[in-house]
C-alpha cells in the first residue's frame, strides 16, 4: 500500500487531531469574560482574515480592553495549550496509520500554523512526537 511512499507531510489541526473548535472555543469563552456584546458570527466575520498578533491588536482597540496585546495573545496561548493537551483528541485511525508508516520505514513531518510551544505540547502529550522527523511551524517560516 506505501511502496511508492517516501514521504509524508501531515498538517496538525484536523489531520492529526480533532482541533477544528478550540479556537472558536477560546474567542467565545474570551468575549463572555470580557462582556463583549458581540455574536460569534458577527466576531468571525471581523478576525477570520487577520493574524494572530493583527487579532489582538483588533480586541484591544476595538473593545477598549485594558491588557496589552502581549498580554491578550498570553492569555489565549495559555488556554489554547491547556485545551489541546485536556481535551483535543488524535482522530480516528491516525495512531495506527503513523505505527504503519512508521514500520514501512517512511518519513513523516508535521507542517502547521500552530506555534512550536503548542505543537510540542501538544504532540508529546498525545504521545506520537517520536514519529516525526521533521516539523515546520509558522514561527520558523514567519508566515501561514
Amino acid at each position: 500500500m506505501f511502496d511508492n511512499i517516501k514521504g509524508v507531510i501531515f498538517d496538525m489541526d484536523g489531520t492529526l487531531i480533532d482541533s477544528l473548535w478550540v479556537w472558536r472555543k477560546i474567542d467565545e469563552d474570551f468575549i463572555l469574560k470580557e462582556g463583549i456584546n458581540l455574536s460569534p458570527e458577527e466576531l468571525m466575520g471581523q478576525i477570520a482574515h487577520l493574524s494572530f498578533n493583527e487579532t489582538a491588536l483588533y480586541f484591544k482597540r476595538e473593545f477598549s480592553l485594558k491588557e496589552t496585546v502581549e498580554e491578550i495573545m498570553l492569555h489565549w496561548n495559555t488556554e489554547a495549550k491547556r485545551i489541546y493537551v485536556e481535551e483535543v483528541l488524535l482522530k480516528d485511525d491516525v495512531l495506527n496509520l503513523l505505527i504503519a508508516l512508521k514500520e514501512k520505514g517512511i518519513k513523516m513531518a508535521i507542517a502547521t500554523s500552530a506555534s512550536n510551544d503548542l505543537l510540542h505540547e501538544t504532540i508529546t502529550s498525545k504521545e506520537i512526537s517520536h514519529f516525526f522527523d521533521v516539523v515546520v511551524t509558522t514561527d520558523m517560516v514567519g508566515t501561514s
